[in-house]
Formats: structure tokens, sequence, C-alpha cells
């Protein structure tokens, strides 16, 4: 049975984590398309926008992505220590590609009030009512 949720701060948050950690997952899978990507690469790039993300959050993100076929991992050793790289999949980029799409129609149609896919209106696969 689902939880009920009557505060709407506790509503707010949970929305919040859901956005951020989606959020999250697609810059991942951005900055894999560009070049290979490690943990320690992508801790100090979420922190420069103010994100702090801890290996015991980071790494099961990465893990899943990586079961999930849209990343594929490879270790290296780098002055004496074994780093693993994770490279984007095919099926990855595609991924990424439609989440993107999606994401900018969204956020057209809720930030500028800019209806640019009519189809986006409604995403359970329903037509949008006239």
């Amino acid at each position: 049975m689902a939880r009920r949720v009557s505060d709407p701060q506790d509503y707010t948050s949970t929305i919040r984590r859901s956005i951020i950690n989606g959020t999250i997952k697609l810059f991942i899978l951005q900055r894999a398309q560009n070049e290979p990507i490690y943990g320690g690469a992508l801790t100090k790039a979420l922190r420069k926008f103010g994100y702090t993300m801890s290996p015991g959050t980071l790494y099961p993100l990465l893990h899943s992505l990586e079961q999930a076929k849209l990343l594929r991992s490879r270790t290296t050793t780098v002055q004496g220590r074994v780093r693993r790289y994770y490279d984007i999949t095919p099926f990855g980029r595609g991924c990424y590609a439609e989440a993107r799409r999606t994401l900018t129609a969204l956020i057209q149609e809720m930030l500028f009030d800019n209806d640019v896919n009519p189809r986006m209106k409604r995403l359970d696969g329903d037509k949008a009512q006239s």
C-alpha cells in the first residue's frame, strides 16, 4: 500500500529529491558522451553546481546505470591506483537524447508557457483534451 503524504512540505521534498536524482542521472550520461568518466571527477563536477554527493550514493547510481546498459565500465591503473571509468553505450546515447528532448519540452511548457510539443501535455499516453 502506498504511503500517504499529508504534509505538503514532505511531498515537496519528495518531488525535489526525485527531480535531483533524475537530473544527476542525465548529467552523468551527458558527461559520459563527451569522454570516459569516473567517480572522483563526477563528484568535483557536481560540487561546482552546489551538489555534494557521497561515494555511497554516487557509486550505486553509476552501477545502476551500468546494470541498465546505459554505461559500461572498465578499470585502469592511474598512478598506482585502480580507477573505474564509465563510457556511455549506444543505448545510453539514445536514452539520453530522448530524455533530453522530453525534459526540454517540459521545461519550455512549465517555465515559458510555450507549448512546443502538444503531445507532451499528457505523459500517460492519452490525447490532450481540446
